[in-house]
């Protein structure tokens, strides 16, 4: 029997898919429906049934998911750029072509383990539909997008990212059914397109309708005016060529239809912006500890007590008075400048004219520690 190199304690993972980890590397490097018969090993016909482990939970973190979608809007954000949120409206099918045992290949993120589209692709689409229903001048195209000229190569004005899920998403299985697979396989011509042929049921994966993503666009030098108009011309152009002709693969019979996705948009705005604020206050907070540390220990005190604060110190006056009172040395002097300081800040009439007893009680012990120092 043979066996494979895997970690101790993961054995089960040839036998069934894990519902956490990467489900693209269990897809890609997993296939358990090999069967041995002596030198060779056959596929049995349970294709559809491996497919259908996918479709049980949602595909990817969350909490990464979300963390990168933050990294990567601030990203475009510094660059300049745009965000583009989208939903897709159809199913999505990504990665068709790579080889795989099903017959059928899914595109999965290296990192992240959830269906994705290349930058490459997108790149691609947004190229294909300038070209064929734009009718963009060529000169404006190959600035966009870099010359097609492999004797004069050239970067584009625009870099294009990936297409990624902002949440987890849900995949299911679809079946296709070519009726014609010998007529198709027939190099010779002998054989028509005929009804007697078997159908052969085909599954292969797909990203199930409505679920979120997310890609961005940002000018190659975020200092040029040229080339940030030029995303958002191609920001118009990608907008319209995922929606009406789609992304992935099959969008001749539907699939990979997306839409413009506002609320995401917006949702992502207010948390960039809450983001944003808390960062600002952790910095304030930090330059206010700083600030505080860099103090005698003393005024640091009466400011943590609300010294700076106005009439806030109010609440703490009284005790400060009363510590002034039982002080010795430096301190009690010290002690008085501070509140003597605050009274003629907040209360300079009362520090000149205590008037009436309560004000009095306060600012006349202050007044004779200090005349007492300098007698």
């Amino acid at each position: 029997m043979c066996s494979l190199p895997l970690y101790q304690g993961v054995e089960d993972i040839t036998r069934t898919r894990p519902q956490q980890g990467n489900a693209g590397l269990y897809f890609d490097k997993f296939f358990n429906k090999w069967r041995s018969q002596g030198d060779s090993w056959t596929l049995d016909n349970e294709k559809l049934e491996w497919l259908r482990t996918f479709s049980t939970g949602e595909i990817g973190d969350a909490e990464l998911l979300h963390n990168y979608v933050q990294r990567f809007g601030d990203l475009v954000t510094a660059q300049r750029g745009q965000l583009l949120f989208l939903i897709n409206r159809e199913r999505f099918v990504t990665g068709m072509g790579r080889n795989h045992p099903v017959e059928n290949g899914f595109a999965w993120h290296h990192s992240f383990g959830v269906p994705y589209l290349p930058a490459s692709s997108v790149k691609g689409m947004t190229r294909a539909w300038a070209e064929s229903w734009e009718n963009a001048l060529s000169e404006e195209i190959n600035r966009i997008f870099g010359s097609d000229n492999p004797k004069q190569p050239a970067a584009g004005t625009v870099i294009f990212f990936d297409l990624v899920p902002l949440a987890a998403v849900t995949v299911e299985p679809d079946i296709m059914t070519p009726h014609y697979g010998e007529y198709y396989q027939d190099n010779a011509g002998q054989k028509p397109p005929a009804d007697w042929y078997n159908p052969n049921p085909i599954p292969f994966l797909t990203v199930k309708r409505n679920q979120n993503f997310v890609t961005g666009l940002a000018p190659r030098t975020s200092g040029s005016e040229i080339h940030r108009q030029d995303v958002e011309t191609a920001c118009k152009w990608l907008t319209k060529a995922i929606e009406i002709i789609g992304a992935g693969a099959k969008t001749a019979i539907g699939y990979g239809r997306f839409q413009e996705d506002k609320d995401g948009q917006t949702r992502w705005e207010d948390q960039a912006r809450q983001r944003r604020e808390e960062q600002e206050r952790q910095a304030a907070a930090a330059r206010e500890e700083a600030r505080l540390a860099a103090l005698p220990p003393l005024e640091r005190e009466l400011i943590q007590d609300g010294w700076e604060k106005g009439t806030a110190f109010d609440n703490n006056f009284s005790k400060w008075l009363e510590r002034m009172k039982t002080a010795t040395g430096s301190e009690r002097y010290d002690i008085a400048q501070y509140l003597a300081e605050w009274y003629q800040q907040n209360k300079p009439a009362d520090w000149k004219k205590p008037g009436n007893d309560k004000n009095k009680k306060k600012v006349d012990p202050i007044k004779a520690v200090l005349q007492e120092v300098r007698s």
